[in-house]
């Protein structure tokens, strides 16, 4: 279901703007998810974390991605490629292969963690370091998901995050049970 804005702000904008609330509807639903595809969330986090610190793929849309520093866009013509470096800027190139490789990767694996994220609805994965980094879907609007601790410190670090009383930040943590924590950000 769809929340749309109030008829003043479609007054004042001359559009109605709609918002997708979250694929999940709070750490009850996320749970059951996770505990439903547990092997394959699990493959996700172990195959980002072999992947360098700092790794990103964003699922902006069935041919929209986000590779690191990179977003990929198919066009009329072929793939839009922007990058936040100066080595490429934007280009338009005429396939998903040629795209992929400007930002350091290749077509068959944009197109493996787009299925891959298609299939978990995830909106994007992350490497942290010691953690992996879920976003679900709906995350464009109000991020929320999984964290998988990948180390022994950051399993520690997640459940001081969860402890009833501590201070919360930016962001609210729940652990879900092993190294898996939900989290959700303040909008």
């Amino acid at each position: 279901m769809r929340v749309c804005a109030s008829l003043a702000t479609w007054l004042m904008l001359g559009t109605i703007a709609c918002v997708e609330p979250p694929y999940f509807a709070g750490s009850e639903a996320v749970m059951a998810q996770l505990r439903q595809h547990e092997s394959e969330y699990v493959a996700v986090a172990k195959r980002v974390a072999a992947k360098p610190d700092a790794f990103l793929f964003v699922m902006r849309g069935s041919n929209s991605f986000g590779w690191n520093n990179a977003d990929i866009e198919q066009v009329a013509g072929g793939f839009k490629v922007a990058t936040y470096t100066a080595d490429v800027g934007t280009r338009v190139v005429h396939d998903l292969d040629s795209a992929a490789r400007l930002v350091g990767a290749t077509g068959d694996e944009i197109a493996s963690w787009s299925e891959m994220a298609g299939r978990l609805h995830i909106y994007s994965v992350r490497h942290l370091g010691q953690r992996v980094e879920i976003c679900l879907q709906g995350s464009d609007k109000r991020e929320y998901g999984l964290q998988y601790a990948l180390t022994r410190s950051a399993y520690e670090e997640m459940q001081q995050m969860a402890a009833p009383g501590h201070a919360k930040g930016p962001s609210e943590v729940t652990q879900l049970f092993g190294p898996w924590f939900y989290f959700e950000r303040a909008s």
